[in-house]
């Protein structure tokens, strides 16, 4: 289904439509309606949280065919987790893969909530984002994101880390 994500149209949705999405996906199974994909154009897929930096995404809005991709990815499915990253696989040279969100789920594949409790755990990553903080962490969010940042990032040198990141992203 990964591939067909993006070789099918897929007019239906899949939480609130599902027989007919599932019914969709069978017929153009049988049949094999697959779309033509956009020439010039490696088709990738990943996270959904990602960075680009100013140079490729200029380049991206920039592309002639810039409103073609857009309208091949407009009826693919789940289009977040793959317009951005073929379109940056085709105009960047230098690209760093690492996951720069920390993302942990549960058994139903919930994502789970950070407390104050988690703050020695999350200190630990080389993560630049954490997805989901409880909204009443606020040591969690004291910490991250005013007081003590900086001394954590002189003692850790995550901010040299996160410099040298950011610099290769930008070449």
């Amino acid at each position: 289904l990964n591939e067909e994500r993006v070789d099918f149209t897929h007019p239906f949705k899949f939480k609130t439509q599902k027989h007919l999405f599932n019914f969709n996906v069978w017929l153009k199974r049988h049949l094999r309606m697959k779309r033509k994909r956009p020439r010039d154009l490696p088709i990738a897929f990943g996270s959904q949280w990602w960075c680009l930096s100013r140079r490729t995404l200029e380049k991206i809005l920039s592309d002639p065919l810039f409103d073609d991709y857009v309208q091949y990815f407009r009826k693919s499915w789940i289009p977040d987790e793959s317009f951005f990253q073929s379109l940056a696989g085709k105009h960047s040279k230098n690209m760093n893969l690492q996951n720069l969100t920390f993302a942990y789920f549960d058994y139903r594949g919930a994502p789970y909530h950070f407390y104050d409790d988690h703050l020695e755990t999350l200190q630990s990553l080389d993560s630049f984002f954490v997805r989901k903080a409880w909204i009443g962490a606020k040591d969690l969010y004291n910490f991250f994101l005013r007081e003590g940042r900086a001394e954590y990032d002189e003692i850790t040198g995550s901010s040299e880390k996160l410099k040298l990141y950011f610099q290769s992203c930008n070449e």
